[in-house]
């Protein structure tokens, strides 16, 4: 008797899923899922200015047909979430999610809660991943915006004076570089000469357009720049501080010689100090920044001048989060 329950069950089921498709319910045009994205490490924004979720099609090329997931909200336990109902049959199209800041009342840009808004994202791509079934990672890590697998970032530094030689006693320079040296030996085995060849300290790729890495330093009172850079294999755009009677190194760094702060006296010895290299995205001007501390540590007190040191990466202050999909059957 089982046998005919559970047979007729199946036929009134099989006949409830006919009908449904017959009515469209199921079909991948009219059926829809919950789309949820949860981002970490976000700062708060001005009432102008708002972080959004989109959905990218797999050709990524057409701004029609990039989705809106919505404003994300900031949750009590500091993250920023939205959730949205998407088109299931657009989901199958979707290749990427991208999280961007929005600025109201700016042409070309979103205007907040405004059903007329102009479509499409603004320039100011933050954070983006990939669709991987029905879920995905989101981050800075991308090929949308730095292409490369943080994980393995490295920043290196020394601690000289090359702008101030007599200082190097001192200690008050700090340079993103890699020292390497060979000797040259002759048939007998005897130094003929040194070659010595410089690399980039920092082992991050050129930062995308908009886009900027930064050095700091701090006692703990004070906190002073180093400059700001694009490329860890070039100098950065500051060198307030360097001395006058040598050559800095081409690459990102400072010599604190001259100019000193109110509060601080120049030459400086960095050892003991706090050190940070920033990550910042682009971002509206009339937004409030976020700015992610990459690298950070304190550089030991016994650093010997011109010895490769490292700076610890800081994963766990790289804002991100993730995306899921729930499908919804009715």
């Amino acid at each position: 008797m089982k046998r005919y329950y559970f047979l007729l069950a199946g036929l009134i089921l099989s006949f409830i899923l006919w009908s449904c498709q017959q009515d469209g319910v199921l079909s991948s045009s009219k059926q829809e899922s919950s789309v949820t994205v949860t981002i970490n490490g976000l700062n708060d924004q001005a009432d102008t200015t708002w972080y959004e979720a989109w959905l990218l099609p797999k050709d990524g090329s057409s701004v029609d047909s990039v989705l809106s997931l919505g404003i994300l909200e900031k949750q009590d336990n500091g993250s920023f979430s939205v959730k949205a109902d998407v088109n299931s049959g657009f989901l199958q199209t979707a290749e990427n999610v991208i999280i961007t800041m929005e600025l109201d009342s700016e042409k070309g840009y979103q205007v907040k809660n405004d059903s007329t808004k102009e479509a499409g994202p603004s320039a100011y791509i933050i954070l983006a991943g990939e669709l991987l079934a029905n879920e995905g990672t989101v981050g800075i890590g991308h090929a949308k915006l730095i292409d490369f697998d943080l994980t393995s970032a490295v920043a290196n530094y020394i601690i000289d004076t090359p702008t101030d030689p007599q200082n190097r006693v001192n200690k008050a320079g700090i340079w993103f570089l890699n020292i390497d040296t060979t000797r040259v030996l002759d048939s007998l085995g005897n130094v003929v000469s040194i070659d010595t060849t410089f690399s980039a300290g920092i082992n991050l790729p050129a930062a995308p357009d908009g886009w900027s890495y930064g050095a700091r330093i701090s006692d703990g009172t004070q906190t002073v720049s180093l400059g700001a850079f694009t490329d860890p294999a070039k100098a950065d755009n500051a060198a307030k501080y360097n001395g006058t009677n040598g050559t800095a190194y081409a690459f990102p760094g400072e010599d604190f010689i001259q100019s000193a702060p109110a509060g601080l006296t120049f030459p400086m010895n960095v050892t003991g100090k706090e050190l940070t290299v920033t990550i910042t995205p682009r971002y509206p001007k009339k937004s409030v920044p976020f700015v992610v501390e990459a690298f950070k540590g304190t550089i030991p007190t016994d650093s010997a001048v011109k010895t490769k040191l490292e700076l610890p990466l800081m994963l766990e202050n790289f804002p991100g989060g993730e995306l899921k999909i729930e499908l919804n059957i009715y």
